[in-house]
């Protein structure tokens, strides 16, 4: 018998969505230790429909190998349920020429129907190259907060190998 989950995979790799979106990315350098980012889009999704979205960072670096980042998202399309947001607030710290750390913690949400957070996390990530100068390793366990769950918290852990297929 075919589960609900099972149809939602067939139908996903047999109809994919299509994607076109134009974004401008502007840095706004505001002193020599901080920089700002804004990234407006546009968006039209097959499925989604129309949409725009925006992306401001601001970037301050007190040491060398120290980086502070908070960032501001929001979302609005066709489809969206209101306005959609999240916020986040990130420090990393370079440990040597391979290794890296990061702390981050961050809040999500929409204005529709109601506006209220659907989600908190916080998170450690450790980040490492290996074997090879483009290819690392990264491993993430954190703590999240559901809406859905009635706000319970919930481990979470993330693994991810990340290949850079070319080098600024």
């Amino acid at each position: 018998a075919m589960k609900l989950g099972d149809d939602f995979l067939f139908h996903s790799l047999l109809s994919p969505a299509l994607n076109i979106a134009g974004r401008y990315l502007y840095t706004w350098p505001i002193s020599p230790r901080s920089v700002a980012h804004i990234a407006p889009r546009l968006y039209w999704n097959s499925d989604k429909g129309v949409g725009v979205s925006g992306l401001l960072d601001y970037e301050y670096t007190p040491q060398p190998d120290t980086l502070w980042r908070t960032t501001l998202y929001g979302n609005y399309g066709e489809q969206t349920d209101g306005f959609e947001w999240s916020s986040q607030a990130t420090w990393f710290r370079r440990w040597d020429k391979k290794t890296a750390v990061s702390v981050l913690t961050g809040v999500r949400g929409r204005t529709e129907p109601s506006s209220v957070i659907r989600e908190g996390w916080l998170g450690f990530r450790y980040r490492r190259n290996v074997w090879r100068p483009w290819l690392f390793v990264e491993a993430e366990p954190g703590l999240s907060w559901h809406r859905e769950v009635d706000y319970r918290t919930e481990p979470t852990f993330g693994l991810r190998l990340e290949v850079q297929f070319y080098k600024d």
